[in-house]
């Protein structure tokens, strides 16, 4: 059987180290977090998410929380999450026939609208990386609101981001698992769009499609959570504190990768500038100018990071990273030479696992923003430095 990427923890090591941090027992053991479980501090953020979404402070249907997720592992051949997932939806009560109907779900005629909605809006941003306005606000009309249609962008982020984890990684299913029950078909090759669509639509039209709370409602629900009343006014946090639990979650991971990694600060900002580049967030880019200025990323490194790689005078690190995230963004994965060139160019285990969920962390913003139409801040600079936007 296949081993992994990484050498898992024994069990009980994960479930040690997990104490550590609260991760329950029984989610330690799994195959996945004995891999992540090599950096405590990041499994307790990747976890403290996957929580929330599955039972603490969920509001989307969970019927439709599984097709959403069985659909992106069907699409992104992601088998370790596809049998997760399947006995999950399975203790559900839900029936065979309606977790299988995902793989052609157009022709699958017991799905209703909700349904239909919520797998067009993960097809769309696995094709495009965004879901278009038409659909978010179909998606929106169905749910019941706001909340809910920022929750279910960041489900289709959150389970995009394990899928990337689980393949990069290669986890391997856990002893005595099936692969893709009950029938055995195999899913064809990933087929993954980068960008699509007009690149750098959120916040240029001005027109959200997903309504900002105002400043001062935004404010007071982000200082309930603790949060930096700069921080809680800003367009992207006035559009997740409409969920309270979710931003909650969302800015443990954010915080976590962002202000205390062990990834070295200048490799993680040209990743999240190529990741905001190459799929096209406009709103993405604009608010890491600022980060990218304070550790040494120049006017050059940001013209250098949009074009080819081997045209940059980037470090052996920084290009390695570059590669990882371009692999991720075109085929769902970290392919072996990235992969090695990763495993030589960083020292530690935590290192490495930081950096494939940095790609796959602000892979999910930037969708999350695409899709919600989030506007820039006012002073904001479209395209840094030379306004010049990506090609759709």
């Amino acid at each position: 059987m296949n081993q992994g990427r990484i050498a898992p923890l024994s069990v009980e090591e994960a479930v040690a180290r997990g104490g550590q941090v609260r991760i329950h027992p029984d989610l330690a053991r799994l195959e996945v977090m004995r891999a992540l479980l090599h950096h405590p501090p990041l499994a307790k953020a990747i976890q403290t998410l996957l929580i929330m979404l599955l039972f603490k402070g969920r509001i989307l249907d969970e019927r439709l929380r599984e097709l959403v997720i069985m659909r992106i592992a069907w699409r992104t051949a992601s088998l370790y999450e596809w049998t997760q997932h399947w006995r999950v939806a399975r203790e559900l009560g839900m029936a065979e026939a309606d977790i299988l109907g995902v793989r052609d779900w157009r022709s699958f005629a017991a799905y209703g609208a909700p349904e239909r909605a919520v797998l067009a809006a993960v097809d769309e941003t696995l094709d495009t990386g965004a879901v278009s306005p038409g659909t978010m606000a179909e998606c929106l009309d169905l749910l019941g609101g706001p909340a809910q249609g920022i929750e279910l962008l960041a489900a289709i982020g959150n389970w995009r981001m394990f899928s990337q984890l689980l393949r990069t990684l290669r986890i391997p299913l856990e002893d005595g698992v099936a692969a893709w029950p009950p029938d055995g078909v195999v899913p064809p090759a990933p087929r993954i769009g980068v960008s699509g669509g007009p690149a750098g639509r959120e916040g240029v039209d001005g027109a959200p499609v997903i309504p900002l709370l105002s400043p001062e409602d935004a404010g007071a629900r982000g200082q309930e959570l603790g949060l930096d009343g700069g921080q809680a006014g800003r367009a992207p946090y006035r559009l997740l504190l409409h969920h309270p639990p979710l931003a909650r979650a969302l800015n443990g991971l954010l915080s976590r990768l962002l202000y205390n990694g062990v990834l070295e600060a200048r490799v993680r900002e040209l990743v999240i500038m190529r990741i905001a580049w190459r799929t096209g967030s406009a709103v993405e880019w604009a608010r890491h100018v600022p980060f990218c200025r304070r550790v040494g990323v120049s006017d050059a490194d940001l013209l250098a990071v949009r074009g080819p790689l081997e045209d940059t005078g980037f470090s052996d690190a920084e290009r390695a990273a570059l590669m990882a995230t371009d692999d991720t963004l075109e085929t769902g994965a970290v392919g072996d030479e990235a992969w090695t060139a990763c495993e030589a160019a960083f020292e530690t285990v935590p290192e490495l696992l930081e950096l494939a969920a940095a790609i796959s962390h602000w892979r999910m913003y930037s969708q999350i923003l695409r899709s919600s139409g989030a506007p820039h801040e006012e002073g904001d600079s479209v395209w840094a430095p030379d306004g010049r936007f990506p090609a759709g």
